[in-house]
C-alpha cells in the first residue's frame, strides 16, 4: 500500500528543535512526524513484521565509517 504525503508549515523554533533531534538521534523527519502524531492521537502504529537487518552490525559499521572519515579528514588537514 502506498503511503500518503502529508505536509504543513511549523514555527522556526520547532523546526530547529526537530533538526537538533535528528542530529542527536539519527531519526528521519518522517519517522519523527509519524511518532509524534501517533502519540498525540493515541494511535498505535503497527511494527513492521520482521527485518533481516542486524541493527547492532549496522551501527557498528556506521561507527567504523565515522572513524575512517575522521581519520581521512585529519590527514587532509595535515597535508594542507
Amino acid at each position: 500500500m502506498a503511503s500518503p504525503f502529508f505536509s504543513g508549515r511549523i514555527p522556526q523554533d520547532l523546526y530547529d528543535r526537530i533538526d537538533q533531534h535528528i542530529k542527536e538521534s539519527g531519526e528521519g523527519k518522517t519517522q519523527i512526524l509519524i511518532n509524534a502524531l501517533s502519540q498525540y492521537l493515541g494511535f498505535e502504529i503497527p511494527k513492521p513484521k520482521s527485518s533481516n537487518v542486524n541493527t547492532d552490525l549496522f551501527f557498528s559499521e556506521l561507527e567504523s565509517l565515522k572513524d575512517r572519515v575522521s581519520l581521512l579528514e585529519r590527514s587532509l588537514h595535515q597535508q594542507s
